[in-house]
């Protein structure tokens, strides 16, 4: 399982901390699935990610419009997608899909290893 660790780091403190908290739910939603118990914290999780991808999304698209990043465009665009698909795994978690909390693992976990590791790491300074 992921774990935070310095190589991922932007060299932006608020962003670096939004980074990982994502880390600790994914680790968390983890936890949960390998005990079968993923989908009674789905729920409060869901809504706290919903929350988190605003507020993040938000401050890191401020932050590179600041800079006046060449990929802020595609940046954006990547967090749509972002939003989109938690919005999915919300929706079927509310019509009682019980692979929600596992489809959510997957898709975070490979979010972090290709946004955040990958995409992010454009902007480190």
């Amino acid at each position: 399982m992921l774990t935070w660790d310095k190589q991922f780091s932007v060299n932006h403190p608020e962003l670096d901390q939004d980074h990982l908290k994502l880390s600790t739910v994914l680790s968390t939603l983890h936890s949960a699935v390998k005990q079968e118990k993923g989908i009674y914290i789905l729920k409060a999780l869901l809504a706290d990610l919903e929350r988190y991808a605003y507020d993040h999304c938000s401050r890191e698209e401020k932050y590179l419009l600041s800079i006046n990043h060449p990929d802020f465009q595609s940046h954006r665009q990547q967090h749509e997608l972002f939003f989109n698909k938690i919005e999915d795994i919300n929706s079927n978690f509310l019509l009682g899909n019980m692979n929600t909390a596992a489809e959510m693992l997957s898709f975070l976990n490979d979010w972090f290893m290709t946004h955040i590791f990958k995409v992010d790491i454009s902007y480190k300074v």
